[in-house]
């Protein structure tokens, strides 16, 4: 039973994980604005799950290395669309 259990909580925190970046990717992409992110915590958290995917590959755990590379496509994509708003920002600033 104490298996069972353990396997559904790790199950349920890797599903929060991943998908707690979903609300945020689609509010910039609605609101085509990600000016309020960090661009340095989001290149950290990238980072953090890239490594937590390496030690998955290492240590050989497959809950490990697929939880953490699809938080880390997740936070790629945020990422991304942090980049890519900013970049626009930028570009409007400048023609003003």
């Amino acid at each position: 039973m104490q298996t069972f259990m353990t396997s559904v909580i790790g199950t349920l925190a890797a599903l929060a994980s991943i998908t707690s970046f979903i609300p945020q990717i689609l509010k910039i992409i609605r609101e085509r604005d990600a000016s309020a992110l960090s661009l340095h915590m989001y290149a950290l958290t990238v980072a953090a799950f890239s490594l937590w995917t390496a030690y998955g590959a290492l240590i050989g755990s497959w809950p490990i290395i697929v939880s953490n590379a699809a938080a880390l496509g997740f936070s790629a994509a945020t990422l991304f669309l942090k980049w890519r708003y900013a970049s626009r920002a930028d570009k409007n600033r400048s023609h003003n």
